[in-house]
């Protein structure tokens, strides 16, 4: 359901999807009057809480494999974590939406695109919550990096009074 921009609101293999909106009066009766708006355009809004999801769900299990496997450890592996490797692919995964914007008249994301991300005319050209929950979404990620590497950062030399590095995390 994951589209170049957005998610589709309806799976493409059901009798109902048409994922181009023209929200135009027709004989068709699948698009007439704008009825396919929820069934197959590429909604942006919803890619910010599905990449929350994915990092989320890959940090949490991260922590409970690592935790099972290696309790007794108290230094940091030299391999990175799960929660930074998903930054990173998420990070890299929404450079679509990186060029939308760099190119977009407006400098933002639309409300939805149709099929593969294509431009829809009927649709909002800029839309403040398509970006404000993918921002939601990469704040949450940063909060969770910083935290991560102040964990792993810690100074176990000096158990009074330990020193943290604290650094804000680099992507390419």
């Amino acid at each position: 359901l994951i589209g170049p921009i957005g998610v589709k609101t309806l799976d493409p293999i059901d009798w109902a999807y048409d994922g181009n909106y023209t929200n135009q009066d027709s004989d068709n009766y699948k698009s007439a009057g704008g009825f396919n708006y929820h069934n197959g355009p590429e909604w942006v809004w919803p890619l910010g809480y599905f990449l929350r999801a994915v990092h989320n769900f890959s940090s949490s299990s991260s922590s409970s494999s690592s935790s099972s496997s290696s309790s007794s450890s108290s230094s940091s592996s030299s391999s990175p974590s799960s929660s930074v490797v998903s930054a990173h692919n998420i990070r890299r995964f929404l450079t679509k939406q990186a060029d939308y914007i760099a190119s977009a008249p407006m400098r933002g994301l639309p409300e939805l695109t149709n099929t593969n991300g294509d431009f829809c005319q009927a649709a909002c050209e800029t839309q403040a919550w398509s970006s404000a929950t993918i921002l939601d979404a990469l704040y949450d990620l940063d909060l969770s990096i910083s935290s991560q590497k102040e964990r792993l950062t810690v100074n176990t030399s000096s158990p009074k009074f330990p020193t943290v590095n604290v650094s804000s995390p680099k992507f390419s």
